[in-house]
């Protein structure tokens, strides 16, 4: 009995190992010139999230990725706090910011996917990076996360 766990575990082990290989590499590609940097639409649906705009527009402030090669899509969705008044703001404050602002989800819909339905339905780029109001991101996240789209195979990037 004790062999038996003992190989099980180890087989876990290496599974476990083999998983998170791909977490463990860091062989980022870099884009050699802003000129050659894609266009990029971010996308985040925020529900009652009034404690979190203010740190998400922060971070989203700080970007370095060229502003005329982004646009972000807010989705306020059904939001009962003040995240609508906080983004109506923004978006007056920051010119690359638009708001949607959902009042009823249609039948059929989860209420979140029908918000990042609309966003993606607004979007103007190919390149779609999704998140959440309550995030934060690395300055250089845009860039981390497009320059993996260098590789013509590449048509689908999940990251942390």
């Amino acid at each position: 009995m004790i062999i038996l766990s003992v190989i099980i575990s180890i087989c876990y082990c290496i599974f476990f190992i083999w998983l998170t290989e791909g977490l463990r590499k860091t062989s980022y590609q870099t884009i050699p010139h802003l000129d050659e940097l894609p266009t990029v639409s971010i996308i985040i649906s925020a529900r009652n999230e009034q404690k979190n705009i203010p740190n998400l527009l922060t971070s989203l402030a700080q970007l370095t990725y060229p502003k005329d090669k982004l646009e972000i899509i807010i989705v306020n969705d059904r939001s009962s706090d003040k995240t609508a008044d906080m983004l109506k703001i923004a978006e007056n404050e920051f010119p690359k910011i638009s708001v949607i602002h959902i009042k009823e989800t249609p039948l059929g819909w989860a209420p979140k996917k029908w918000a990042l339905q609309q966003a993606i339905e607004k979007s103007k780029y190919e390149i779609i990076l999704q998140t959440d109001a309550d995030c934060t991101f690395h300055t250089d996240w845009v860039q981390t996360m497009v320059s993996q789209f260098i590789n013509p195979s590449v048509g689908f990037i999940a990251g942390p």
